[in-house]
């Protein structure tokens, strides 16, 4: 397992070979010291009513865009910040196809 510090907390992470998507919650947090490592897809999602809950939900979703030179957009109609529960389906499709396309290489 590798370490990182950012803002006082420390993340774990495993880097498990290339090829393999990312995943990103909250981004924003850690997005910045772990740029170096990917070169592989991402997907960016923003809840259609992010901004209106609170601003820095679109902030950050730009910043994920600026950062990670091969990001999917993907804007979940209906949702703001707990948009996995608010737009099951939506979301559920917007990962399963995602996967489709970037599948997970087992061992990779």
């Amino acid at each position: 397992m590798e370490n990182v510090v950012i803002d006082g907390i420390t993340l774990e992470y495993e880097v498990t070979g290339s090829g393999e998507p990312a995943l990103f919650i909250h981004g924003a947090l850690i997005a910045d010291s772990f740029r170096p490592l990917l070169s592989e897809p991402v997907l960016a999602v923003l809840g259609s009513e992010s901004n209106a809950l609170w601003e820095r939900f679109g902030e950050t979703h730009r910043l994920l865009l600026e950062w990670f030179p091969d990001v999917r957009v993907f804007i979940l109609p209906g949702a703001a910040h707990g948009m996995q529960m608010q737009n099951v389906g939506g979301m559920a499709g917007a990962l399963a196809d995602f996967w489709v396309r970037h599948p997970v290489r087992p061992g990779a």
